[in-house]
């Protein structure tokens, strides 16, 4: 089978979102086959068991299916019942690879090997538009030239309520310099992308002389020097908002750790792929951003960075956002 797209999407202990995931996956309507590369981290919250009743209410057992038992995971594979350019490649690991720090992407290599483009969609996260990948697959299709595709998102909760919250400026075209300049404004669940680019950045981060704590900015960044990026401005995925995750945390020596690693590895790939954005640039916009989010904790966190960010940028004392925020927790408040 050639499949057009293979979504890839790793999953831990979401067992109360993974269905919602699945949906979005199963509701996409394309003139193309699609696999969704499924792999659960060996959970312990019971979301393997939801995934296999989906499987078994939802997929067909037939001459296509098959399941099969590797060293490394309990593998099934199937066919949707009624979307047929829809399957599913299901991979239960035997064991937590985040733990023992190994690398999941080899698994997927039978299915993904010789397909064009690559979609992305953890485990909380879900498409709202069943032309989701239709558009993406077909914008690459007809632009050799651009090398991913992405969409506008709606931010839930975990209740997959709506949150009303300040979106980021979205950019197309070359997007080297943007990237580097900016917070993240690209949402992995929104991505489509040529997938021959992301074996090339697989073999390019193993040479990176230090951990990358960056979850797929690094990786959107390389994908930027070959070629160019299309935002599609329309809500195509729901991007779910947890009190923690990787890039949101309970304390803040675990927001500056993480916006400190950032720092570094902006300033790693601005010089390695010649971007020629300036180093001050990069540094003052890190700066800002631990500011920034100081004020979501503590008054002592807030008024220590405060104090050493002015010092390293004096004009972020202007940045109208900072001073407001500022303001606001004096009195109490969280935004």
């Amino acid at each position: 089978m050639e499949y057009k797209v293979c979504v890839r999407c790793f999953t831990y202990n979401q067992s109360r979102y993974i269905t919602q995931t699945m949906d979005g996956f199963v509701t996409q309507q394309t003139d193309f086959p699609f696999v969704c590369c499924i792999v659960d981290d060996a959970s312990t919250d019971g979301e393997q068991e939801v995934i296999t009743k989906y499987l078994d209410e939802h997929f067909v057992r037939d001459d296509v299916s098959y399941e099969k038992e590797t060293d490394y995971a309990k593998i099934r594979f199937a066919r949707h019942k009624e979307n047929n350019n829809c399957y599913f490649a299901i991979l239960y690991l035997r064991q937590n690879h985040h733990q023992i720090k190994k690398p999941k992407y080899q698994y997927l290599n039978e299915w993904q090997q010789g397909t064009p483009y690559q979609a992305l969609c953890e485990g909380d996260d879900y498409w709202i538009a069943s032309d989701k990948l239709q558009k993406q697959a077909s914008f690459l299709d007809s632009h050799p030239d651009y090398s991913l595709v992405y969409c506008d998102e709606i931010i839930v909760g975990p209740d997959s309520k709506q949150l009303q919250r300040r979106k980021p400026k979205r950019y197309s075209g070359d997007c080297r310099k943007s990237l580097i300049e900016n917070t993240n404004y690209i949402v992995t669940a929104c991505v489509c992308f040529r997938y021959a680019y992301f074996e090339e950045w697989r073999s390019i981060r193993r040479q990176v002389p230090f951990p990358m704590k960056l979850g797929d900015k690094p990786q959107w960044v390389y994908l930027s020097t070959k070629g160019k990026f299309h935002f599609i401005d329309k809500p195509m995925a729901a991007y779910r908002l947890l009190p923690e995750s990787t890039s949101h945390f309970k304390t803040f020596q675990g927001v500056r750790d993480f916006y400190d690693n950032g720092e570094q590895v902006m300033l790693y790939l601005n010089e390695l792929f010649n971007i020629g954005v300036s180093e001050k640039v990069i540094s003052r916009n890190a700066s800002r951003n631990r500011a920034r989010l100081s004020a979501q904790y503590s008054k002592d966190d807030m008024m220590t960075t405060y104090k050493k960010e002015l010092s390293r940028f004096p004009s972020l004392a202007l940045n109208p956002r900072l001073q407001l925020l500022f303001i606001l927790r004096i009195f109490g408040i969280r935004r």
